[in-house]
């Protein structure tokens, strides 16, 4: 079981690059990695009105991305 921490405070983590590919220009890629640590924390405790749970941040979260200019 994983202890909650009351901050909602992730480490995230980028990187992009420009390549160039024959034929294909200028093509952009990106990396990110979200909440780096893989710490859970709580964004909302689930008081109030019509609230019935509390609700957590994302886990921990890899992304590429490509793009192209036209």
């Amino acid at each position: 079981m994983q202890s909650i921490i009351l901050s909602s405070t992730p480490f995230d983590i980028a990187s992009s690059r420009g390549i160039t590919v024959t034929g294909i220009r200028n093509i952009g890629v990106r990396f990110a990695i979200v909440n780096l640590f893989d710490r859970v924390y709580e964004i909302r405790n689930g008081t109030g009105i019509s609230v019935g749970a509390p609700q957590y941040g994302p886990r921990r979260g890899f992304y590429i991305g490509l793009t192209k200019s036209f």
